[in-house]
């Protein structure tokens, strides 16, 4: 959990997957330094190679420089994009679980999320990138976010969502975007499937309806939704390739027919992803679940 920082904690940005341009998170610096925050941007979040903001090694030392330096409390991420799963072989997991602080981010940054779980056993956090704090998000969901970044995140309760199986459950959070996590399965960077009952939480966006049901098949056949003790999904935008026959199936019937059977409390539509709505969900925390006729209750231990 983050420590108590009194509501002035220093916070550093870094960037581990695309480049941004400059400028493009001046509001959400402004944003964080009114709440009270030290902000500080690493070098390389405005450096390109090609579309990454940096060489790997480059985005590697910024990870470890804000994680070894005494003076940060939070890393945040500047957003997400593509290619920071090039950085999991290289981190140095000793130095994190040494120097352990909350980092924040979604998208990409799924898998040095669920990385940094799996190796230090250290909570990571599913919230806003810089670019999701400029655009804004919702006021009720920000302060959610700070309340994470500071103190704990507190009990979540979310009315209006669609609910396809009921029921209460526990389990230690994991997940984030679907295709990048589905990516890591095989690899060593998440955790053994046995390793605790999980509550899994996914996300996506643009890409098609016939992947995701290809990617959702993957993890039902590979008993990863098998062992789940619920699971969780938000927004997902989809297209359908027009060159093609169309897929012929909504999101909600492939969702309903990769989970069918599971008999574990399941719900969709819930308020996370890329367009609009994006609570902060601690990765690697242990949680407990209610989910009833058309609500959920989230409570983090």
């Amino acid at each position: 959990m983050p420590k108590n920082h009194n509501n002035h904690p220093h916070i550093r940005v870094i960037g581990p997957s695309s480049h941004i341009p400059k400028d493009s998170i001046a509001l959400a610096v402004e944003w964080l330094r009114n709440k009270g925050a030290t902000v500080s941007l690493a070098d390389q979040i405005y450096k390109q190679d090609r579309q990454s903001a940096g060489s790997v090694q480059e985005r590697l030392d910024a990870l470890h420089a804000a994680f070894a330096d005494p003076s940060i409390d939070a890393i945040v991420t500047s957003c997400g994009g593509n290619h920071a799963i090039h950085l999991l072989p290289y981190i140095d997991y000793d130095l994190i679980r040494s120097n352990p602080k909350p980092l924040f981010g979604f998208s990409d940054i799924t898998v040095l999320l669920n990385a940094i779980y799996t190796h230090t056993n250290i909570p990571t956090f599913h919230g806003p990138t810089m670019t999701q704090i400029q655009k804004p998000l919702p006021d009720d969901e920000l302060a959610q976010f700070w309340n994470c970044l500071n103190v704990a995140c507190a009990p979540i309760e979310w009315p209006s969502i669609t609910v396809i199986n009921k029921g209460s459950a526990s389990g230690t959070l994991i997940g984030g975007n679907l295709s990048v996590f589905q990516a890591m399965i095989g690899t060593p960077h998440l955790p053994p499937q046995n390793k605790s009952p999980y509550i899994l939480f996914f996300e996506d966006v643009g890409d098609e309806l016939s992947r995701y049901d290809r990617m959702l098949a993957h993890m039902r056949q590979s008993g990863w939704l098998e062992n789940a003790s619920a699971l969780l999904f938000g927004d997902f935008h989809s297209t359908d390739n027009l060159a093609r026959v169309p897929f012929g199936r909504s999101m909600d019937e492939i969702i309903r027919e990769n989970t069918a059977g599971l008999g574990i409390p399941i719900a969709t539509e819930c308020p996370f992803g890329h367009r609009g709505h994006l609570w902060t969900l601690p990765i690697g925390m242990n949680s407990n679940i209610e989910v009833k006729e058309n609500s959920l209750t989230l409570s983090p231990n």
